[in-house]
């Protein structure tokens, strides 16, 4: 089996991607996507997620990607936030690992394969869609909908999923006046 090459993606490969969906329920449409529709999901999905505001600093003020990250040193954190391995640069900022987090490579697959389930469907209408969109409801005749759903929540995601994982890294601000 040769490595497919990805460029411009969190995963290096194609076949790091199906060994991620191997064991997963749900993946079909992913396994018989072709190569390039896989390549360019993967690449969609990366630019998704590094459109992201997250805590931290990039490991490398140099890179590409938003991930890996590197965060300030806080004295009033007493509990690793990683399980035991922490490490320190430099500048005293603490970081996991110079890698892209497990949590990161897997929501970059989940949101590959949402854009690819997504492209893929032939129903016409989806609410996820309308919901990203802002639409609240519509009528036709005599059908009408309602939805609940907020489209803030996952801003750019097709995968809520993808988006939940990334919670823990994600910054949020408060505009205090």
């Amino acid at each position: 089996m040769t490595n497919t090459p990805v460029s411009d993606s969190y995963l290096e490969t194609i076949e790091a991607a199906d060994a991620i969906f191997a064991d997963r329920l749900g993946a079909a449409n992913w396994d018989v996507a072709s190569d390039s529709d896989k390549t360019k999901a993967l690449q969609m999905a990366t630019k998704a997620i590094d459109s992201g505001t997250y805590t931290g600093l990039k490991y490398l003020s140099t890179q590409a990607r938003q991930f890996p990250r590197k965060y300030p040193y806080d004295p009033e954190v007493t509990a690793d936030p990683w399980g035991g391995v922490i490490n320190y640069d430099n500048y005293g900022y603490i970081y996991e690992s110079t890698s892209v987090p497990d949590k990161v490579l897997l929501a970059c697959c989940l949101e590959a394969l949402a854009l690819i389930d997504y492209y893929s469907s032939t129903d016409p209408i989806d609410e996820s869609d309308m919901i990203a969109r802002g639409i609240k409801s519509f009528t036709l005749g005599k059908l009408s909908m309602s939805f609940s759903g907020s489209a803030s929540l996952q801003s750019g995601f097709h995968s809520k999923e993808a988006f939940d994982l990334l919670e823990e890294y994600r910054e949020y601000s408060v505009l205090i006046t």
